[in-house]
């Protein structure tokens, strides 16, 4: 009942807000309209609808409830997206995500426990090369908004040059969160992107073949990374249940329950958890044209700008090492501030 009464929560929002943009550009030239690249995203779900009933027409079943509910998890983010950029000014949501930060960390420290959060001893013995030590503040959930936040700081105050206090504060706020709550490839994301400064500065654009050509890229790398967790491809022998913190095992139980696929997100209904490997599961379950369209019609999101390019191959980098498709709010900032800063290249090239 509670999952129903929040779906339609969520079709209420979307439809209000759309019903607020044509309301706003009624009169106004729909070249206005921020975001139509965002649409494309509505084509992809289509597709994938579409190869989950093929899929299930050559595996003979019925298609799985489980397909609206993982597609909404990429249509939901690009359609609120939309109402965003089109109803608020990016400094308003910036205004927003500072308050949703700081309401992050309180949420934060409450669920670590403010005992062991504000405890000396544990700040002591914190050792990042001991998983006993970094698990007291390890958290999959606030660190996904500690580190979206912290690419919004980094684009504000650095790449904006908006750098007055109040800005620097919130940037090293997020950037020490980031790290603090320890999720490997985000820390080594967010050191990488501080090392990164003087190029994003000085180079703001990229050729255009390149994130195009680096959507095709990882549909190819899912593949041999799938046969890397399954134990087929392993060229450096290196220990995989170690190395994906024991995803493979649950990708085991694919097998070990005999598992044939009934659409996109059909996996759930068999092994009742995710994979926590987005772009592996959506190889196996819908094929890999499915997986390199999603990187074509994403990476075609960031145009020409290197700091959106970063920014989305982080994403892609967590789809398919872990697991970010259920976060739909983190979906959404990442598709605001790509939105926001591609709209500033292209105001940009119109200058010159």
């Amino acid at each position: 009942m509670s999952n129903s009464l929040r779906h339609v929560g969520i079709l209420l929002a979307i439809v209000q807000g759309f019903i607020s943009v044509v309301f706003k550009y009624r009169n106004k030239d729909i070249k206005k309209i921020k975001g139509k690249n965002l649409l494309w995203i509505f084509f992809f779900y289509l597709y994938l609808i579409f190869a989950s009933i093929m899929v299930v027409k050559e595996n003979s079943g019925i298609l799985s409830n489980r397909v609206w509910i993982q597609t909404g998890y990429i249509l939901i983010p690009s359609l609120y997206a939309f109402c965003l950029i089109n109803l608020l000014s990016f400094e308003t949501i910036l205004e927003l995500i500072k308050y949703t930060f700081i309401l992050g960390i309180v949420l934060y420290i409450i669920k670590t426990g403010p005992t062991a959060f504000f405890s000396l001893s544990n700040w002591k013995a914190l050792s990042f090369s001991s998983p006993d030590t970094d698990a007291i503040f390890e958290s999959s959930t606030f660190t996904m908004l500690f580190i979206v936040s912290y690419f919004f700081f980094y684009y504000y105050k650095i790449l904006k040059n908006q750098n007055n206090k109040n800005n620097k504060i919130f940037f090293y706020f997020a950037l020490f969160f980031s790290i603090l709550g320890w999720k490997r490839l985000g820390v080594v994301y967010v050191i990488f992107m501080l090392l990164l400064l003087p190029v994003l500065k000085k180079n703001k654009k990229i050729f255009r073949i390149v994130p195009l050509g680096t959507g095709i890229l990882f549909g190819i790398v899912t593949a041999y990374y799938t046969k890397f967790m399954q134990g087929i491809f392993n060229p450096l022998n290196l220990n995989v249940y170690q190395f994906s913190t024991g995803r493979d095992y649950i990708l085991s139980l694919w097998k070990q329950y005999g598992y044939v696929s009934y659409g996109y997100g059909s996996s759930y209904e068999i092994i009742h958890r995710y994979l926590e490997l987005d772009l592996v599961q959506m190889y196996l379950e819908v094929g890999i044209v499915a997986v390199v369209l999603f990187g074509l019609c994403y990476f075609n999101l960031t145009k020409k700008s290197l700091f959106a390019y970063m920014v989305m191959v982080y994403e892609f980098l967590n789809l398919l090492t872990a697991s970010s498709f259920p976060s739909v709010f983190e979906w959404v900032l990442v598709l605001v501030l790509i939105e926001e800063v591609t709209q500033n290249i292209n105001l940009e090239n119109k200058e010159v």
